[in-house]
């Protein structure tokens, strides 16, 4: 696929079709999922889709998902600078007659959102992440938040993803609360089908591991937020004490961000042979439920998709405190751990493989498969999308 390239992945004509615009930075993990349950549902007879975003392989898988809608891929280079990102979007949109223009998180909005305003549109944003302090430290930071200012007071919607990310956005933005009617609740929702019927991946075969190996699923991008390094640390903990019957082995599937640093502290702290890291996978349903546990260690969440696809998969979590994550574990059987608090997640680790609780996380999959269903989702911002183009 070359770069900087425009095609139409439908073959129908038809122009009287709604058309959105998709802004995307990133293109990866949580966002992509999203794209992927939410835009699959949409009627092709009178829905048409833009999506402008990086030519990452992640972009690749998502198209190919996304095969059955009528999707016009704009797409960038790999890398682009916020000036040349902001040119082709703006391009797109003075050139063309969108009803929506829908950015995924705060640096697609930024470059979306005077072009949209200049034009009329309504502009819809979806923040994925937590906002936090250290992005608005000094005078670039002071600016940075300006602008965010500016671009979430020029938006018809600011959809936050869970209730722990909407109290977290008026933290850093207290004049939202002036504007409440522009902020939204919608929590992410998944593809249930997709992992209550899923196969399961043998590892012990694949990766030529002993039947006393104990599969521990590591399913996150290596950035700091995601917290791997307190899974080192608690892996450590566990393989220095020893006593278990079982050989703990953390299989990551993820990639991006520290991946090469956190490799170098696994071997420096002798750990190699306990990690395994996984070649990307676009479809993880077999994957969680080949593990046997699946654990989080995260430091902040939006409203994290993978704790609620292993609740549905039936297959049990550890999971963290944090923000966002907090909020979907909670009623559920998983455990919570305090954050970076490596010695709670060994101890978790070590309770569950001394007792497994499977039983407790099967028995909960109906009542995950009620609560996650993204038709809840894509239902809400079906209407919120209505909403918009009337106002």
């Amino acid at each position: 696929m070359p770069d900087n390239t425009t095609y139409n992945m439908s073959t129908d004509k038809r122009v009287n079709k709604k058309k959105i615009l998709i802004v995307v930075r990133w293109p990866v993990g949580g966002i992509r999922n999203f794209l992927n349950y939410l835009l699959r549902n949409f009627d092709v007879n009178n829905w048409q889709f833009t999506i402008i975003a990086p030519e990452l392989d992640e972009m690749k898988v998502l198209l190919k998902d996304l095969n059955d809608i009528d999707l016009i891929y704009c797409g960038t280079e790999k890398k682009p600078n916020q000036t040349k990102f902001f040119i082709k979007i703006a391009k797109l949109i003075l050139s063309n007659n969108y009803d929506i223009v829908h950015s995924q998180g705060f640096t697609a909005a930024i470059s979306a959102a005077f072009p949209a305003y200049v034009k009329s549109l309504p502009h819809v944003i979806t923040l994925h992440d937590i906002t936090n302090n250290k992005q608005f430290v000094g005078k670039k930071g002071i600016i940075s938040k300006m602008i965010a200012n500016a671009t979430l007071f020029s938006a018809s919607k600011i959809h936050s993803v869970s209730a722990d990310a909407h109290n977290n956005l008026l933290e850093h933005f207290p004049k939202l609360k002036k504007s409440m009617s522009k902020c939204v609740i919608i929590p992410n929702g998944i593809d249930v089908k997709r992992f209550t019927k899923s196969d399961r991946r043998d590892f012990s075969e694949e990766l030529d591991l002993g039947e006393d190996s104990y599969f521990i699923g590591f399913f996150g991008r290596f950035m700091s937020p995601k917290g791997f390094a307190y899974l080192v640390d608690a892996m450590e903990i566990l393989h220095r004490h020893g006593g278990l019957n079982k050989i703990p082995v953390v299989l990551a599937f993820g990639g991006g961000g520290y991946i090469r640093e956190e490799t170098e502290v696994i071997m420096r702290k002798g750990l190699s042979d306990y990690f395994r890291f996984m070649p990307f996978t676009p479809d993880i349903s077999a994957a969680i439920n080949g593990v046997d546990v699946v654990v989080m260690p995260s430091l902040w969440e939006a409203c994290p998709l993978v704790a609620m696809e292993t609740l549905v998969c039936g297959v049990p979590l550890i999971g963290t405190n944090c923000l966002g994550l907090r909020e979907v574990l909670d009623g559920t059987p998983a455990k919570m751990v305090d954050m970076a608090n490596a010695s709670a997640l060994a101890q978790a680790i070590k309770e569950e493989i001394i007792t497994n609780t499977k039983h407790l996380s099967e028995s909960y999959v109906p009542e995950a498969v009620s609560r996650f269903d993204m038709v809840k989702m894509y239902n809400n911002i079906y209407k919120l999308y209505q909403e918009v183009m009337i106002r």
